[in-house]
C-alpha cells in the first residue's frame, strides 16, 4: 500500500496541476516520516529512479481549481460556465454539462456537453480562465468514456496535411 502512494505520489507531481506541488511533497515528506525505515529506503528509491513521462516540459500548467470545481460538476452532475479563450485568441462565456475529465497527451481536458455549440465538445483546461458550479443539473449518457471520445475528437483534428490511406489486405 506505500508504494503505491508513493507511485501515486510521484505520478502527481507530473499531471500539470499549479497548486498541487506543495501538496504532493508535504503528501510525500509525511508518508516517508510515518514509515517503517526499510520500506522508507524502498520508497525513496522509487521516488528517486522512477522516470514517468506524464507531461512535456514545456507544458502549460493547469489551473488546480478549475480541475476540482469541473471534476466535482462532472460528479455531482451539475451544470459550469466558463470563460474559455480558443487557440486563436477569441473569448467565449458558455454553459458546460461536464461528462468526465482525462489528461492525454500532456493536458488536461474536459469533455461534455456545450450549450452554447449545442453538441458534445471537449475543451482545455489550460485555456479556461474562469468557471463555476451552477445549481442547474443534468444526465450523463449511460456509458460514456471520456477517454475514448476525447482520443477520437483529438484524431480528427484539422491537419495542416491530410492524409488518407485505405489498405487493401486480407487478415
Amino acid at each position: 500500500e506505500a508504494l503505491a502512494l508513493a507511485l501515486g505520489l510521484h505520478a502527481a507531481r507530473g499531471l500539470g496541476l499549479s497548486e498541487a506541488a506543495p501538496a504532493v511533497e508535504s503528501a510525500r515528506a509525511k508518508l516517508e516520516r510515518v514509515l517503517p525505515v526499510p520500506l522508507r529506503g524502498r520508497v525513496r528509491a522509487l521516488g528517486e529512479t522512477v522516470a514517468l513521462d506524464l507531461r512535456s516540459a514545456e507544458g502549460p500548467l493547469t489551473d488546480t481549481a478549475a480541475v476540482t470545481t469541473l471534476s466535482a460538476g462532472a460528479q455531482q452532475r451539475r451544470r459550469v460556465h466558463f470563460s474559455y479563450r480558443a487557440a486563436d485568441g477569441v473569448e467565449t462565456e458558455r454553459d458546460f454539462d461536464p461528462y468526465g475529465l482525462a489528461f492525454r497527451q500532456s493536458r488536461w481536458y474536459v469533455v461534455g456537453h456545450c450549450h452554447l455549440r449545442q453538441g458534445l465538445r471537449s475543451f482545455r483546461l489550460d485555456r479556461i480562465l474562469s468557471v463555476s458550479l451552477r445549481a442547474e443539473t443534468f444526465e450523463r449518457p449511460a456509458d460514456f468514456d471520456t477517454l475514448a471520445h476525447l482520443a477520437l475528437n483529438i484524431a480528427l483534428l484539422p491537419r495542416a496535411i491530410a492524409v488518407e490511406v485505405l489498405l487493401h489486405t486480407d487478415l
